[in-house]
C-alpha cells in the first residue's frame, strides 16, 4: 500500500504533458517552415501538400493537448482536495502536516490517513466537506507500506 505525503500531492511534474507540448511545437515549426518553401516555390505543389497534412496534425496534437490539460486540472483539483483533508487532519492531531500522509491522491468516500505508526480511517460524507475518523489497523506487513 502506497501513502502520499502533502509534498508529493503538489509535485505534478507530467512527462508525457511535456513530451506532447514539445511535439506540438516541432510541428509547428515545421508547418512555418513548409509554408515558407511554398511561398518560395508557387509551383510546386509538393509543399501545399505536406503543408495541409502538417496543419491537420497540428490540429490534432493541440486537441490532445487540450484535453489532457483539462484532465490535468481535473487531477489538480482533486490533490488539492486531499491536501487540504490532509492539513485539516494534522490541526485537529497536533502534528506538522509533514508527518501525516494517505492512500490515495484522489478524493475518495473512504480514505485511510497515516500519522507516523498510527492509522486512521476517514468516512468522508456526501458533500466531501465533513468526514468521521476512526482508528484503523492494517493487516500488511511494515515492508509492503510504502511512503511517496
Amino acid at each position: 500500500m502506497t501513502f502520499y505525503t502533502i509534498k508529493s500531492l503538489g509535485d505534478s511534474y507530467n512527462v508525457t504533458q511535456m513530451v506532447g507540448l514539445l511535439l506540438t511545437i516541432g510541428f509547428i515549426v515545421a508547418v512555418g517552415v513548409i509554408m515558407t518553401l511554398y511561398y518560395r516555390h508557387h509551383h510546386d505543389s509538393k509543399y501545399r501538400d505536406i503543408g495541409i497534412m502538417l496543419v491537420l496534425v497540428v490540429l490534432f496534437l493541440v486537441g490532445l493537448q487540450i484535453q489532457q490539460f483539462d484532465g490535468l486540472k481535473r487531477q489538480q483539483s482533486q490533490r488539492g482536495q486531499v491536501a487540504q483533508v490532509l492539513r485539516s487532519f494534522a490541526k485537529e492531531k497536533g502534528v506538522p502536516v509533514s508527518q501525516v500522509s494517505v492512500n490515495t491522491t484522489q478524493m475518495q468516500p473512504t480514505m485511510i490517513v497515516r500519522n507516523g505508526s498510527h492509522y486512521y480511517q476517514l468516512d468522508f460524507a456526501g458533500d466531501n466537506h465533513t468526514y468521521t475518523m476512526k482508528t484503523t489497523y492494517l493487516v500488511l506487513a511494515k515492508s509492503d507500506i510504502k511512503v511517496k
